[in-house]
């Protein structure tokens, strides 16, 4: 079983006060096996990063992104570059989802909906429900939704036939591994992972129920 945090912002994140060494240091502290960076509509500018990978090491540490669209945020792996900024055209502030979703199945990436309900951020207003069918996995347990938010995410997934994540969203360093995902089986690279959102069996865990659960017990 493999236990990550797909959801964390670092420095390059101009809201988040998490250095990578931090980041680092403190999942693997927690004991958790992967990290993934989804810092805000960065990628090419936090190569960076890369220096305080140590390799060969847990956790597996893993750049995506958190991208903005028209159409509320999404997390997404499998970059090579910043492929959604030619996506933005004429006065257009952020990308079409539409464009996104169909760029990111061209590389054979993956993207998951993130705190899809959360009703304070304006990214989430107005929000077209149904483009998320583009899509097949969601964020349900975000550590900074409140329990009605994550609710409302839960229940839309579970009765639309998603597949669910949990993430930390930590913008602090107290804040990381709080919310995870389980996945059933062992993952030890960036395409092992993509592979196991798309196919394998996960779901989101608090990290109380990490630490104090048998793991196997999720999947009975």
């Amino acid at each position: 079983m493999t236990v990550a945090d797909i959801h964390t912002h670092t420095t390059y994140s101009p809201d988040s006060v998490i250095t990578p060494e931090e980041l680092i240091d403190r999942t693997q502290r927690l004991g958790i096996d992967i990290v993934c960076i989804t810092d805000h509509s960065i990628f090419e500018e936090s190569i960076g990063i890369e220096n305080f990978i140590t390799r060969n090491k847990s956790p597996l540490v893993i750049r995506g992104v958190e991208l903005a669209t028209d159409n509320g945020e999404l997390l997404i792996f499998g970059l090579k570059n910043d492929f959604w900024k030619p996506l933005i055209k004429g006065m257009e502030f952020l990308p079409p989802v539409e464009k996104v979703i169909s760029a990111v199945n061209s590389f054979n990436g993956v993207a998951i909906w993130a705190h899809p309900f959360r009703r304070h951020n304006v990214m989430h207003y107005n929000t077209e429900y149904k483009t998320f069918h583009g899509v097949r996995i969601m964020e349900t347990l975000n550590g900074h939704n409140n329990d009605t938010e994550n609710g409302n995410a839960f229940v839309y997934a579970k009765e639309h036939n998603f597949k669910m994540t949990g993430g930390s969203d930590a913008h602090v360093p107290s804040e990381l591994g709080r919310t995870l995902t389980l996945f059933k089986e062992t993952i030890q690279t960036e395409e092992e992972f993509i592979s196991a959102l798309k196919t394998s069996e996960y779901r989101p865990i608090k990290y109380s129920e990490f630490k104090g659960r048998e793991l196997g017990s999720f999947f009975q």
